[in-house]
């Protein structure tokens, strides 16, 4: 029998054949996906990576990759596990090796590839996620330091040293284990959010006529998202629109005072 250990040796020798076909750029933007859309745009995928009722399922032996290449960034899923093998999260994927997050149904291990030689950072985090329950599993990958958080809990964070390389992402299946992912998020860091945004439209005068309604006379209306999770929370100011307040679970209150460009 095939150890799991060969099996993803195997499995990254294969994602290494096609990462040419993933274009070579720097840090690529946000990219999101409920997987509503079972062609899987902007994904390379194997067969046995496909959506079903809008989750993603990768079965054993297969993987999926977000089209672009990112290097510090936090990536959020919500995903659940059945079967016994290890779930395998690569990042900052490239020729030169690859960043390997490993679960095995009882710990994480965090490990390094380059030249072929997988070398284990930090010693496993033991950690229990029971088979067949949704988590939202979150990856921190920033300037000096990886995080791990299950849910609100962080269960691994390891300093690490030098710059990191931008590199493509993936997620494999070893062993008889099935991943399934139903949402999907990737927010880089370092882009200058201003230089992203489109330029403002020119306003457009309101005729005397027709004021703007008065702050009591607005309210809010759900339009969707997630229920429950990490507790993202935005608020508005209705006496000066340019003031927002964002909350984060794990990051803490942060102020915006451009309308929320930055």
């Amino acid at each position: 029998m095939t150890s799991p250990s060969k099996l993803f040796a195997i499995t990254l020798v294969a994602f290494l054949v096609i990462l040419p076909t993933i274009p070579a750029l720097g840090q690529e933007g946000p990219f999101e996906d409920l997987f509503d859309n079972p062609e899987l745009p902007g994904w390379q995928h194997t067969p046995q990576a496909y959506v079903e009722n809008g989750i993603l399922r990768v079965e054993p032996g297969g993987f999926a990759s977000p089209e672009g290449r990112w290097g510090s960034f936090e990536m959020i899923m919500q995903a659940r596990y059945t079967g016994l093998g290890e779930v395998a999260f690569l990042f900052n994927l490239s020729e030169a090796g690859a960043s390997i997050l490993l679960y095995n149904g009882s710990r994480f291990q965090l490990q390094r590839e380059s030249s072929g030689a997988v070398t284990n950072i930090g010693e496993p985090i033991p950690f229990e996620w029971p088979e067949g329950e949704w988590f939202d599993l979150i990856l921190f990958v920033g300037p000096g330091t990886q995080e791990v958080f299950m849910g609100a809990e962080q269960v691994l964070s390891i300093p690490h040293e030098g710059e990191l390389s931008s590199g493509a992402m993936s997620f494999e299946a070893i062993g008889d284990l099935v991943l399934e992912i139903e949402r999907f998020s990737l927010v880089p860091h370092g882009i200058d959010a201003a230089a992203a945004q489109p330029p403002p439209e020119t306003p457009v005068s309101q005729a005397p006529d027709e004021p703007s309604p008065s702050p009591a006379a607005l309210s809010w209306i759900r339009l969707g998202g997630p229920p429950g999770g990490l507790g993202y929370d935005i608020r508005y100011n209705f006496n000066n629109h340019d003031t927002w307040y964002v909350t984060d679970a794990n990051a803490g209150v942060h102020i915006s005072t451009d309308d929320g460009l930055t």
